[in-house]
């Protein structure tokens, strides 16, 4: 068994002693072996036979069973995607100690009624809006099981109101049993106009930020990397890029067009976000033809993650946003690289994950989506950011792959970014400078500059 760190030990102790609890580490901080060792000492005393653990389908095999031969070898576990034949004396799922499945098959099993001595939620930031089918059905569940443990890094990635739903399944109390009265006490609106209508959005107020704190701090605890562990330095590098004549042709044609769409019937930041997304793909160098197929228009970027990968001679992840980038970045590196993106098998997941870390391939070409929740990569300290998406969790999910309990060198981040484009507003954006509705929003002041233009142009003298 590995040996634990002293946030480790303390972490397993508070989660022995407090049946109801939330561990809201950041990431790397170990906190798979540490719920691990704690399931284990429970199990002895007679109190953790059958644990129910929930977390997303992409670290089922490569975290938490992995580490549960580690850290609880003596405990059997089932998955609930586990096809055993009907002669395998292995446990099937809730048979075992330890039963892992995926929110989305969660959902399936939600009203079982059996007895269970644990729940366990693996990301539990998941449960942040309190709507939503997959929050509701867990809430309830947790509320019918003795000992409950939620786990997340980033357990409210945008607002401080998102801790409701999940402090709520620890303890009600807490927080109050009402969404709405938890807002209204602790948060604030603002009226803002989207498309034909006002709405009102809500943000925590800052001023009773610490006072709903005190209150979380009752049933979780907090920790960060640089509290319990020497880990090497996080550099930045940004790596601008120039764009091609015709790069910056189709991406200008294209970024007016979008512009000139929206009216104020239809701009609302979602679709505007939406739209972006082709911008996103010509900085990238590529585009949809009107078949839907990916069309090339250039190399600007390709040529320059070449460049740097030359110059880097070391193992390193790269980060992708779109399936077609990531083929076209395999077809050039060939045997040298393996991907982890969406549609992938299990089998395929598993064989790309250990090719990478075994070192028998020396680059990984991955979608956060894929990768972002529980994997360590620690055998590469270089991660490149080939394309960027819009969620601020999932990209500090991405940096942290290489940066956690392992490391020992320095990790290096490089962003590639093609100069004058939408890229350089998504990067302020999952650096936490600004938010996705004031960006959509300066994107439709543009727009309506660009109207304003139009309409002079077509009146001008002599037109």
């Amino acid at each position: 068994m590995p040996e634990l760190y002293a946030h480790q030990l303390e972490g397993a102790r508070l989660l022995v002693e407090n049946p109801r609890y939330a561990l809201f580490w950041e990431m790397g901080c170990g906190k798979t072996g540490t719920v691990l060792s704690a399931i284990k000492y429970l199990h002895q005393r007679g109190e953790a036979s059958r644990v129910l653990v929930v977390c997303p389908l992409s670290i089922i095999n490569p975290a938490w069973r992995k580490d549960a031969g580690l850290f609880a070898p003596e405990l059997t576990v089932a998955g609930w995607h586990d096809k055993l034949p009907r002669w395998s004396k292995a446990p099937r799922f809730g048979e075992a100690n330890i039963n892992i499945i995926n929110f989305e098959s969660f959902r399936k099993i939600a009203e079982d009624k059996s007895v269970w001595d644990m729940l366990v939620v693996d990301e539990s930031s998941k449960m942040k809006d309190p709507r939503s089918k997959i929050s509701k059905a867990l809430r309830a569940f947790a509320h019918r099981v003795r000992r409950v443990v939620l786990l997340s890094g980033t357990p409210a990635p945008n607002d401080p109101l998102e801790y409701w739903a999940q402090i709520y399944a620890i303890d009600p109390e807490v927080l109050g049993s009402s969404y709405y009265a938890f807002r209204h006490h602790y948060g604030k609106a603002k009226r803002i106009y989207l498309g034909s209508r006002y709405v009102d959005q809500y943000s925590a107020d800052p001023k009773k930020v610490p006072a709903m704190l005190e209150r979380i701090a009752t049933v979780s605890h907090t920790l960060r990397k640089a509290d319990c562990m020497d880990l090497p330095d996080k550099v930045d590098e940004i790596i601008e890029i120039d764009l091609s004549t015709d790069e910056r042709k189709a991406y200008e044609t294209m970024q007016r067009d979008l512009i000139l769409r929206f009216d104020d019937g239809d701009a609302t930041a979602d679709n505007v976000l939406a739209e972006a997304m082709k911008l996103r793909q010509i900085a990238n160098g590529w585009c949809y033809d009107t078949q839907h197929k990916p069309k090339i228009i250039g190399r600007s970027k390709i040529n320059a993650l070449i460049d740097v990968l030359d110059q880097i001679n070391s193992q390193a992840v790269i980060w992708i946003e779109f399936r077609e980038d990531a083929d076209r970045i395999k077809h050039l590196l060939g045997e040298r690289a393996c991907c982890l993106v969406g549609g992938m098998s299990e089998q395929g997941r598993a064989e790309a994950i250990e090719a990478f870390t075994s070192g028998k391939c020396r680059y990984l070409v991955a979608h956060p989506q894929s990768a972002g929740h529980g994997l360590t990569f620690v055998n590469a300290h270089y991660a490149i950011f080939y394309g960027l998406g819009y969620s601020f969790e999932q990209h500090q999910q991405a940096r942290d792959r290489i940066h956690r309990i392992g490391q020992r060198s320095k990790c290096t981040y490089l962003y590639l970014l093609s100069k004058g484009t939408v890229e350089e507003d998504i990067l302020d954006v999952v650096r936490g400078k600004r938010s996705l509705h004031e960006m959509a929003m300066e994107f439709l002041s543009k727009g309506k500059e660009t109207k304003r233009e139009s309409r002079r142009e077509a009146v001008a003298p002599g037109r």
